[in-house]
């Protein structure tokens, strides 16, 4: 009866050393990952290449889309509402610009005049 208690310490012993080695690997994980969040270099590369791969994935997506809608502008019935959607993703819109009576900027601000 002796040895039965001083087995389950030994189990308990083992366990909690188990705990502790995973507990050191999650601190040290963890560690690395804070690092990385807070590193500028690594926060401002990882922006740059997120816009990158948002651009290219845009174009890549479009541009099989316009290739899948070509063959359908064949089919006379379906024709117009392909057409424009072909139109559209083709043409570029222009630059938003100021109406032509506020070409200067200086007139686009309201001028505070006492009265």
């Amino acid at each position: 009866m002796s040895e039965e208690p001083i087995e389950n310490e030994r189990e308990l012993i083992e366990a909690i050393g188990q705990l502790t080695s995973k507990i050191e690997q999650q601190n040290k994980i963890l560690a690395d990952f804070v690092e990385v969040q807070t590193s500028f270099r690594r926060r401002v590369l990882a922006g740059i290449w997120t816009g990158l791969g948002t651009v290219f994935g845009a174009t890549v997506v479009v541009s099989f889309l316009i290739i899948a809608l070509r063959p359908l502008t064949k089919l006379e019935w379906i024709k117009p509402v392909v057409g424009k959607v072909i139109d559209e993703l083709q043409t570029r819109r222009p630059l938003a610009t100021a109406p032509p009576e506020f070409s200067d900027p200086a007139e686009m601000t309201p001028q505070l005049t006492p009265q």
